[in-house]
């Protein structure tokens, strides 16, 4: 297996780089949140692969993404490395539950049976809106990095700013 860079800086946030680890998760802060979204944005950003443009495409990925269920996330973003840390030419994610099948290991096949008997549609809206969250974080965490990242990335997160605020449980009086 070639030597992969975006596999080195999953495991160094601690990420498992099998989406099949995960199969099932989906949106789920504990494995995938917006310091650990960050924690890539920086290290994109500080290394020798992509810089600037790197780190804003890697940003518009992400926010592309309509949910940040945790194996989808790595499978795209495993592409995105191979991808040269760029969009353009983007490998699609794996539509079937089937794909996974192809692997050896039994305990992420069975798991992956299992979820995919007992998942709900109307889950769907759930792990949506925990993405938004997400994503509001994740903009807010770029927007306090605004000394140390390029202004083309501020740039976006600001723009992106207003659009996700509505995401934002709001305080109530009480």
């Amino acid at each position: 297996m070639k030597d992969n860079i975006a596999i080195h800086i999953l495991e160094a946030l601690g990420i498992n780089p099998r989406p099949e680890f995960y199969a099932g998760i989906g949106v789920n802060e504990a494995y995938l949140n917006d310091e650990k979204l960050c924690g890539i944005l920086i290290m994109i950003y500080r290394g020798a692969y992509g810089k600037t443009l790197g780190a804003s495409e890697y940003y518009k990925m992400v926010m592309e993404m309509e949910t940040l269920e945790i194996s989808e996330f790595i499978e795209r973003f495993l592409a995105f490395g191979d991808n040269g840390f760029v969009r353009q030419g983007l490998r699609t994610s794996k539509s079937n539950i089937a794909d996974y099948l192809n692997s050896d290991d039994l305990y992420s096949n069975i798991g992956i049976v299992v979820t995919a008997a007992t998942s709900d549609i109307s889950d769907r809206e759930e792990q949506i809106r925990k993405t938004n969250l997400i994503k509001y974080n994740f903009i807010n965490d770029v927007l306090s990095l605004k000394e140390r990242l390029p202004e083309s990335i501020i740039s976006l997160a600001l723009a992106d700013l207003e659009k996700y605020s509505d995401f934002v449980p709001k305080k109530r009086n009480i």
